[in-house]
């Protein structure tokens, strides 16, 4: 996968290229294996409406979290905002919450001197 932006150990990412484009967890392995600070930029609010979008999200900060990477997120709208998961479809909205709240928790660890 082309790097666009990277320098000793970090690279820049726009949301596009890693939640946009097909991707999975072997491509977020791969950079969290290469890289120990990874920028995120043009996050958008994330919604059911691209639910591949979401699940990306939610799947490339699991990883980065496993690999105990940075993670810095620029995103349209502050962190406690960043999904909007009402649906139609309740069985997927629980779903979808319910890996949320794990990946908020996530975000909200891996800002702290702890992590």
């Amino acid at each position: 996968m082309p790097v666009k932006k990277q320098s000793h150990g970090v690279a820049q990412f726009g949301f596009e290229e890693l939640c946009e484009d097909a991707r999975g967890s072997t491509d977020y392995a791969a950079i969290g294996q290469k890289y120990t600070t990874i920028i995120l930029r043009n996050v958008p609010q994330l919604s059911m409406k691209r639910r591949d979008f979401l699940r990306r999200f939610i799947l490339l900060v699991d990883t980065l979290y496993y690999q105990h990477r940075n993670l810095v997120i620029e995103a349209h709208v502050e962190l406690a905002k960043l999904f909007d998961i009402e649906s139609s479809n309740k069985e997927a909205q629980l779903d979808e919450e319910f890996a949320y709240e794990r990946c908020l928790s996530r975000l909200r660890e891996m800002q702290t001197v702890e992590y």
